[in-house]
């Protein structure tokens, strides 16, 4: 089962480009799966029908998983079957007839203006670290972006006269994003001044934001700072990246931006999702 694992792993990622994220939720979601039917005296592909399949699913059930998260493991074992059935490792695929849960998806969560506010207010821009800080939180705030994508910027990704970023989504997908105007200043600022102070003595990899040790950011590292400005601004509702994303969209929308450049923009693959935002207009 674990040689079968990493060639799906490789095939979704060279095939099917998906993002490193998924690919580890798919295969974490199907090594747990593989693990309780081993327990059930299944140990090949072959053995594995829809009455199996079903069993386990009943067992997520039974442990108190919510929707979203079987609906996602669901999701993981069809792929899978697609991949063993065209690599001929089965002849059939019991997963077609395999049923998820509804999903009641809930509104996106968006900060008010006034917390916005207060969030920029808290980097201290006389500091290196204050100055990059508010860059990155106003890129995001400006275009949208995921975390991934934010700290995945190259240095040639960023176009300062043409206020552009070409960011690079799920799957490989690349896609061009302007920014606002009056935040070009501080992006400027950020990568004439700051960021070469940030990297003195250390080689540059090219990375757009760098951490102040002049090295390569992590998700984590983000989270950290952006919880601790949180925090430090006394917020009542905690503002996390993925609160930027969807303010941003909300944001656009209300200030009559073309519901398809945003789409484009935050990297849907369909105009359903970013309909959602309309609601909160």
């Amino acid at each position: 089962m674990e040689e079968l694992l990493r060639q799906f792993d490789s095939y979704i990622d060279k095939e099917l480009g998906k993002s490193p994220n998924t690919r580890i939720s798919y295969v974490r979601d199907l090594r747990l799966m593989f693990s309780w039917l081993s327990k059930k005296g299944i140990s090949s592909i072959e053995e594995i029908g829809l009455e199996e399949l079903q069993a386990y699913i009943r067992h997520l059930g039974s442990q108190h998983r919510s929707n979203a998260t079987i609906s996602r493991c669901v999701a993981s074992i069809r792929q899978f079957f697609a991949f063993a059935l065209a690599s001929k490792y089965v002849f059939n695929d019991p997963s077609v007839q395999l049923k998820a849960p509804k999903v009641i998806r809930k509104a996106p969560k968006i900060a008010e203006d006034s917390d916005i506010e207060r969030l920029l207010k808290q980097p201290e821009t006389t500091s290196l670290k204050g100055m990059r800080d508010r860059a990155m939180l106003e890129m995001m705030l400006s275009t949208g972006m995921r975390v991934s994508e934010l700290i995945g910027l190259r240095t040639e990704d960023v176009d300062l006269k043409k206020r552009t970023v070409r960011v690079k989504g799920n799957g490989g997908r690349e896609r061009t994003v302007t920014y606002r105007r009056d935040i070009s200043g501080i992006i400027q600022d950020y990568y004439l001044i700051t960021r070469p102070q940030l990297i003195v003595d250390k080689p540059d990899d090219g990375t757009f934001f760098v951490s102040c040790q002049g090295e390569k950011m992590t998700r984590q590292g983000f989270w950290k700072i952006l919880k601790g400005y949180g925090k430090k601004a006394q917020l009542k509702e905690e503002i996390t990246p993925y609160t930027l994303r969807h303010s941003y969209a909300v944001y656009a929308l209300k200030n009559g931006e073309d519901i398809h450049k945003v789409q484009s923009a935050l990297g849907h693959s369909a105009i359903y999702f970013t309909n959602e935002y309309t609601s909160l207009i």
